[in-house]
Order: structure tokens, then C-alpha cells, then sequence
């Protein structure tokens, strides 16, 4: 039985990868902000049409601090529902973007935008790591917004751009840890 956590599993992209996971026998976790309903929904679609199990968590990127009790509940999760102790697969798909010309930015916006797009998924994956299974992977989702210049998404495709950089020094970081003893993965994917 393989397990997967999906940032942002209530719509969109992360909700197509949710779906798709659970079509190939994978169970998910995944989750939402501010859709609950949603996410409930991902998860009766994926338990009803694949016999995977799915459950569905609260989790906000921006707020860092919470991110302890994150990682307890996908222990409880892991163990009351698959009775594991390690899942499989990371998906870091949970962002946010948006038009935001640069004269118009606020601290604000960028703070959020910053902490949601990139610090969020890296200290997230950091909690995750300690306890994902030999051979899993790591997917980070970015936009083509790192590649291509639109006016109105300097912060966005910046942060996507940051977000893929460091999606390679990662792999590079954590390749090694499966010859080495630790609890790892032979390969990082981005």
C-alpha cells in the first residue's frame, strides 16, 4: 500500500493529482484551507471509485508554526486509517498566485505570497521528510511563470523560479540518504 500527501487536494491541479493517485491504487492524503467541502468530495471520489483510502487535512501554508500539529495528525492519520508509520510520496502543489503589478505590491501581499509559494512548502517538506519511506518520491509543483514574463506576476514567477532551484538542491541533498541507513528515498522528484 502506497500513501501520498497533496498540498492543496481540493481543487485544481492538486485535486486532478489526488484523483489520479487514487485511479492507481494510491492512498492520499490531502489539504485544504479554506475548502473543506471540497476536499471531502476529493476524498468520497477517490474512495468510492478506486478502494483507496483518503482522508482530507487542514493546513495553511503561511502559518508555519502550525505545522508540528500538521505532521501529528498525518501520524494519526498514517496510523488509525493504514495502520504505517511512513507514507510515500510528497506532492508540494498548495500555492497561491494572482496578477499584482510591482508598483502596486504591498508587504502584505508579498509576505503572503512568499510564505505560501516557497517557505511554507519548504519547512512543511523538512517536518515530512523525517518520516517518509525508503524509495518515495518528492514532487514540487511551479508554474511557467519561472520561464516567461507576464506583467503582473513578478512575485509569482519569482517564487516559482526560487521554488525550482531549490527542488534541485534538494535532490541533490537527499539522494543519498537510502545508501547511507537513514529513512529516505533513492531519488528526489521535481
Amino acid at each position: 500500500m502506497k500513501i501520498a500527501i497533496v498540498t492543496g487536494g481540493s481543487n485544481g491541479i492538486g485535486k486532478a493529482t489526488a484523483l489520479e493517485l487514487g485511479k492507481r491504487g494510491i492512498s492520499v492524503i490531502l489539504t485544504y484551507n479554506s475548502y473543506k467541502d471540497r476536499a471531502e468530495a476529493v476524498v468520497k471520489e477517490i474512495e468510492k471509485n478506486n478502494g483507496v483510502r483518503a482522508v482530507a487535512l487542514k493546513l495553511d501554508l503561511t502559518q508555519i508554526s502550525t505545522f508540528e500539529g500538521f505532521v501529528l495528525e498525518v501520524k494519526k492519520s498514517l496510523k488509525e486509517i493504514w495502520d504505517s508509520t511512513t507514507f510515500d510520496y510528497l506532492v508540494n502543489n498548495g500555492g497561491i498566485g494572482g496578477p499584482m503589478m510591482f508598483t502596486e505590491m504591498s508587504e502584505e501581499y508579498f509576505d503572503k505570497i512568499i510564505n505560501t509559494n516557497f517557505k511554507g512548502p519548504v519547512f512543511l517538506t523538512q517536518h515530512l521528510v523525517q518520516f517518509m519511506s525508503d524509495a518515495g518520491a518528492i514532487v514540487n509543483t511551479t508554474s511557467s511563470s519561472k520561464n516567461q514574463s507576464f506583467p503582473g506576476y513578478s512575485a509569482y514567477g519569482s517564487l516559482k523560479a526560487a521554488f525550482s532551484t531549490w527542488t534541485r538542491y534538494i535532490a541533490k541533498e537527499l539522494a543519498p540518504r537510502k545508501n547511507s541507513g537513514q529513512r529516505g528515498f533513492s531519488r528526489p522528484y521535481a
